[in-house]
């Protein structure tokens, strides 16, 4: 059973099957006296199509086209489901016998403990309970065993048998002790079945933390803040042991007071222990330095406005920080949010000059402000016409308008155009600020050019001559 070929593949490595592979082109006497294996990773193939093809593969298996649960099969160890810390699962316990057979009598879940499985968390040890909770339909459990996942020791059992359940509760509860938690990575859940012809139905299962204890602190420090920081969830009777080489601090009772840094790092961290019960549980947080970058900033926006009860003028701060804050005030009305990294104003009708600022206020509560002058003019002020030529000859002259707006705030302009009588020889609107007017069709004469931006208006007059 030894494989002595020669040939090699496309990046001339020798081929080096395992004879004694099921899936190799090997002679059926290398197979035989439990010699016979798969490598890892078909294994894993293998077990992963089973776990997508769960439900297709069993359904022909159960009668009256009852469907199993989307957890099968979870029937032993290996095959076990996980359930998260928080989470539901709704299962199934079937035994049917008849035309055809088929047995659903027991499921095997898995949690894992947050703070012991992974010891690089900013958890280890637990202080507190675990329940596991289940509502079942009548008669449908008759056992649940929860076993260490590492050890296999048993942890707890409870018997719903009708001699310990008379009353056949549908709803009933296992809680984890902190020491039982302690060093155990994990739990395996057994969940048995009555096994009676027939019978069964469907549960729930929810894993729920009854005393989540963690560090209370925000995110960043300031340099030289007094802070202080506790543990939420605290039982009654526990102690808190603080520990940092970052931090100088002080301990009020089971709270820690930081008073400032030990060293210039930017990730300063802080732990603590707590102990209850015989149990500890270790906690860490760790901080950011909050930003004081607070001087590069400038308003920008129109710094001439023109008085108007509908006028509505935008500012925005530039290099805008999502992570201060920013409080705007105007001579004017702000419409809409005072916060943010622009604001929305108007002026109204009187002809005061004002302006807009801006307060950037740091998570450390330092603060500077920005401003801007605005000035405030008369609508016919503010908006202006030039035309030239003028006078102009439509058989030879390109007639252009140029408007003037000190504003600097785009918009829809409407115009026309009139005689000494007031007739209306032209209308229209545009948002250019420079254009041709055709006077082809004009006759000789004076006209009169009539420009409306919202309530602002101004008028010139212009002359149509052919000589």
């Amino acid at each position: 059973c030894n494989y002595t070929g020669t040939n090699t593949d496309q990046f001339g490595e020798i081929y080096r099957p395992d004879t004694r592979n099921l899936m190799s082109y090997t002679r059926n006497s290398c197979l035989v006296g439990g010699q016979a294996i798969l490598s890892p990773m078909q294994k894993g193939v293998i077990y992963s199509t089973l776990l997508d093809k769960q439900i297709d593969l069993l359904v022909p298996h159960f009668p009256n086209g009852l469907r199993p649960d989307k957890y099968e099969p979870d029937d032993f160890d290996d095959a076990a489901r996980e359930i998260q810390i928080g989470e539901t699962q709704c299962h199934t316990l079937h035994v049917f016998k008849g035309e055809k057979t088929c047995r659903d009598p027991n499921d095997v879940i898995y949690f894992k403990v947050p703070h012991n499985a992974d010891f690089e968390s900013s958890n280890n040890g637990k202080i507190g309970t675990y329940k596991i909770n289940f509502t079942q339909d009548p008669s449908t459990i008759a056992s649940v065993t929860v076993h260490d996942i590492e050890s296999g020791s048993v942890i707890k059992r409870t018997n719903l048998l009708r001699s310990y359940n008379p009353n056949n509760s549908t709803s009933f509860s296992i809680e984890l002790t902190c020491n039982e938690i302690q060093n155990a990575p994990g739990f395996i859940i057994s969940v048995d079945g009555f096994g009676a012809e027939n019978e069964g139905g469907s549960y729930t299962i929810h894993i729920e933390d009854s005393n989540p204890i963690k560090i209370v602190a925000p995110p960043s420090y300031c340099k030289g803040q007094d802070l202080q920081v506790d543990i939420a969830n605290l039982p009654n009777g526990a102690t808190v042991k603080w520990e940092s080489s970052d931090f100088d601090f002080q301990v009020n009772g089971n709270s820690c007071i930081l008073t400032g840094l030990t060293n210039n790092v930017n990730d300063p961290v802080l732990y603590a222990t707590v102990y209850h019960d015989g149990c500890k549980q270790e906690l860490v947080h760790y901080f950011n330095l909050a930003s004081t970058a607070l001087t590069n900033a400038t308003i920008s926006g129109p710094s001439t406005v023109c008085t108007s009860a509908t006028d509505v003028y935008t500012y925005s701060v530039s290099n805008y920080d999502p992570s201060l804050t920013y409080k705007w005030t105007s001579a004017g009305q702000i419409m809409g949010s005072t916060t943010g990294s622009s604001i929305s104003t108007n002026f109204g009708t009187n002809q005061t000059n004002g302006g807009v600022s801006v307060y950037i206020i740091d998570q450390c509560g330092n603060s500077i402000v920005r401003n801007m002058m605005v000035t405030v003019k008369k609508c016919s002020e503010v908006l202006g016409l030039e035309l030239s030529p003028n006078p102009a000859n439509p058989y030879k002259d390109i007639f252009t308008v140029k408007i003037n707006d000190a504003t600097e705030k785009d918009g829809i302009y409407k115009f026309y155009v009139t005689d000494k009588s007031s007739n209306v020889y032209y209308s229209e609107e545009t948002n250019n600020k420079e254009f041709s007017l055709d006077i082809s069709k004009f006759s000789a004469g004076m006209y009169y050019f009539h420009l409306m931006k919202n309530e602002e208006h101004v008028s010139k007059s212009f002359i149509i001559t052919t000589f």
